[in-house]
């Protein structure tokens, strides 16, 4: 074969040699390691040396090293599947520190996985999610303190309801918030709309009307063209009444009072007259309107029990006419809400405010004010770990101010002002979390908070001035999820079925937004389910849009424009992929438009497809015309592409000299020594050399800028060049635009070529 052979006759390389020898010297030391191994010592060796390293291998599984070198205790065993599905469980407040960081940015990393969460042509659903971990976890002691360490879910879709909480949970209040600024529905479809919520778990309304009210009277103004009548209302609440739903109307008091103090005549009551967003608590006549306004309201709700003074993001108190007052910041607020509850307790009401500007007060400043009293607090947070962003210690503070405490939550409008359609799953873990954090601090008789209910918000603006986010269609499902989820403490594949049954849908219903290659098969019917796939629809083409303008930045972009640059090729495929896209927009806007007119009314209609249909199809056209421009070229300049100055040089024969001429053009000057330039790159009118200028001469003796300029049809080297008809490029050269000095002799002819 091709192998070396010893019987050859030819000579064997020195590499042969070399390899032979080594490899004699091998089986020598091999054959003195199996002589040792046959010795009595040497076994004993061996076989503790083995002991040892399993007992290290054994003992760093299951006590793994801390980050400071130490064996620490017993790590919680962790399971991970191929979607990249962790759970987390934090059992100590040492690990939940330790954590922390790692799991900060935990969501948008899932949020940018391209591995679906789970199938959405069909199959055995429950093999996609985690189920919770199979630990001896402790009980919470009997009385929860405000820094008990909790369990917080992270990238956690399913997780088992407990028992023993289950009647906590039945119990309480599940309110849903239907924030009606911008874009209320018909009553024909609030009409559909109230009865699903009550088979999900509704319990109350939370109705935010702001200009949707109407007001009349003095504060006529202030209520919207299209604003419900007095009989809408009646409508509403009678739907209520009928599916056993209590109403809480929620009116703003104090911040996001822009709806109010954006007309002229409320100037004066801003705190500050630059920004309408605060009312200002320094003026008489601004509770003059507070209380007209509750007023009208209560008026219309004979049948309620409480009412929601907002109070959230007074961002600009103390910064205006309050800031002259000789009370502290915190001081001011708490006057304020508490002279407003003490005049909704005359109305026969029970008030409740948002809580986040109590929540870095101090507790004994709260209760010298007497608030405790007169108001019940919201604690609200829509991310999905609640407990990164709330401090800790609040529990047990409100719990020993407040008799009783409501948390919020989010169903939509909370991940983006510009967003159209809901991520269920964002909102389902906001869900799990305030499921446990609920468990923790008031889950049992004796714990210190005590919690009267949950309020499922759903913003429609981030404020009055913003833009529309997400319609009421597009969150049925994220919706049903969360008051499923807060009816029985948890979810898990058996609730989500329920959900899907509910929901009037033949396959699992997905809780998460489509990918560029999913397909939705689940086919749900319910109230306005055709309005939510026109959107999904419009989800998919919108990222598919998002993803093909990478080529756009490629061939299309400022540079390319600048200089009319860019390959045919690519151009003609980018016209034919936005052709397609305009194509789909037109049709999408046909479906939107008719599946839209069922749920709102016009001025909703317009201002949505402004936002979401037309700005886009807009972009898609301004792209249009620029790619048509970019078509026209049929030759193309070599490289380097110069700003304003396509190669254009002067020769310069003589060495320099200290005298300098200054050349200016039209638009601009330039500087730059001439030693440093073998040919001037400057565009100078001109119908003879320069040098042959009498008033350049003398000029140039005296350092004065030359003025006179002359056009270049008259000087024969660019003559030549415009009747041969070469490209624009070649024909003419280009000014700097730049001042320039330029050392040489008045004597030295300077060669003046201009751009045509």
């Amino acid at each position: 074969m091709g192998g070396y052979n010893d019987n050859d006759n030819e000579e064997v390389p020195t590499a042969f040699r070399q390899f032979e020898t080594s490899s004699e010297r091998g089986s020598e030391r091999r054959g003195l390691v199996r002589k040792l191994k046959t010795r009595p010592i040497f076994q004993i060796l061996f076989l503790g040396l083995l002991i040892t390293i399993v007992f290290i291998a054994f003992s760093r599984f299951t006590a793994p090293i801390s980050k400071k070198g130490k064996v620490g205790t017993m790590k919680k065993p962790q399971t991970q599947f191929s979607q990249n599905i962790k759970i987390n469980t934090i059992q100590h407040e040492n690990e939940l520190n330790r954590y922390q960081d790692l799991l900060e940015d935990y969501y948008n990393d899932f949020v940018s996985s391209t591995t679906p969460m789970y199938s959405t042509t069909g199959g055995d659903w429950t093999d996609f999610f985690a189920q919770p971990l199979a630990v001896n976890e402790p009980k919470p002691p009997a009385i929860a303190r405000y820094d008990q360490p909790i369990k917080e879910i992270v990238n956690l879709l399913y997780n088992e309801p407990d028992p023993e909480y289950s009647t906590f949970f039945s119990n309480m209040d599940r309110l849903v918030h239907l924030d009606l600024k911008g874009a209320p529905p018909k009553l024909s479809y609030l009409q559909k709309f109230i009865p699903l919520i009550k088979s999900l778990g509704a319990t109350g309304l939370l109705i935010e009307y702001e200009d949707m009210f109407p007001y009349d009277g003095a504060l006529k103004n202030i209520a919207a063209t299209n604003a419900y009548s007095k009989s809408d209302i009646a409508v509403i609440l009678e739907e209520a009444k009928k599916n056993d739903l209590k109403v809480i109307p929620l009116v703003q008091t104090f911040g996001h009072m822009e709806f109010v103090l954006k007309y002229k005549e409320y100037i004066p009551l801003r705190e500050r007259e630059d920004n309408p967003q605060v009312i200002t608590p320094t003026q008489e006549q601004s509770y003059q309107l507070v209380f007209a306004m509750l007023q009208q309201i209560r008026s219309l709700h004979s049948n309620i029990e409480y009412i929601h003074l907002g109070c959230d993001e007074v961002y600009d108190l103390g910064t205006g006419k309050s800031a002259a007052e000789t009370i502290t910041k915190d001081e001011i607020f708490l006057k304020h809400v508490t002279k407003v509850a003490e005049y909704v307790k005359t109305l026969g009401l029970k008030a409740i405010i948002w809580d986040d500007m109590m929540r870095k007060m101090d507790e004994g400043v709260i209760q010298a004010a007497g608030i405790g009293d007169v108001v019940q607090p919201m604690v609200w947070c829509y991310v999905p770990r609640p407990m990164s962003k709330l401090p800790r210690e609040i529990w047990g503070k409100y719990g020993r101010i407040f008799g009783n405490v409501w948390v919020a939550s989010a169903f939509k409008g909370a991940t983006g002002s510009f967003r159209f359609m809901t991520d269920a799953f964002y909102h389902e873990q906001n869900h799990l979390n305030w499921v446990e954090i609920m468990k923790a601090f008031g889950g049992r008789n004796d714990s210190v908070v005590k919690f009267n209910g949950i309020a499922m918000t759903g913003w429609q603006r981030y404020d009055h001035f913003a833009i529309l986010c997400e319609l009421l269609p597009a969150a049925i499902p994220s919706l049903g999820a969360s008051l499923l989820t807060m009816r029985d403490g948890g979810f898990n594949p058996k609730i989500h079925q329920q959900l899907t049954s509910m929901l009037g849908c033949n396959r699992t219903v997905p809780l998460r937004l489509p990918g560029l290659q999913d397909t939705r098969t689940e086919n749900c019917k319910f109230p306005g389910s055709e309005l939510y796939y026109d959107l999904l629809k419009l989800w998919a083409l919108r990222e598919v849009y998002d993803y093909s303008k990478g080529m756009l930045s490629g061939w299309v972009s400022d540079y390319n424009m600048k200089y009319q640059y860019s390959s045919p090729y690519q151009v003609k495929r980018l016209i034919e992929k936005l052709t397609n896209f305009s194509q789909n927009f037109a049709t999408l806007e046909i479906d939107l438009n008719y599946h839209l007119k069922e749920i709102y009314g016009v001025p909703t209609i317009q201002e949505w497809m402004d936002v979401n249909i037309k700005h886009f199809v807009s972009e898609i056209s301004s792209y249009g015309e620029k790619l048509q421009y970019l078509l026209r070229p049929k030759v193309w300049p070599k490289r380097p592409l110069l700003s304003d100055a396509k190669n254009v040089k002067e020769s310069i024969q003589s060495p320099p000299v200290t005298t300098q001429v200054r050349v200016q053009s039209d638009s601009s000057r330039s500087k730059q020594p001439v030693e440093k330039q073998p040919e001037v790159k400057e565009k100078i009118q001109s119908k003879q050399p320069v040098e042959n200028q009498p008033e350049v001469k003398e000029k140039v003796r005296s350092k004065q800028p030359i003025e006179k300029q002359h056009t270049v049809e008259e000087q024969p080297e660019v003559k030549e060049k415009v009747q041969s008809k070469q490209p624009v490029e070649k024909q003419s050269e280009v000014i700097q635009k730049s001042t320039s000095q330029v050392q040489s002799r008045a004597d030295v002819p300077v060669e003046a070529k201009t751009k045509n």
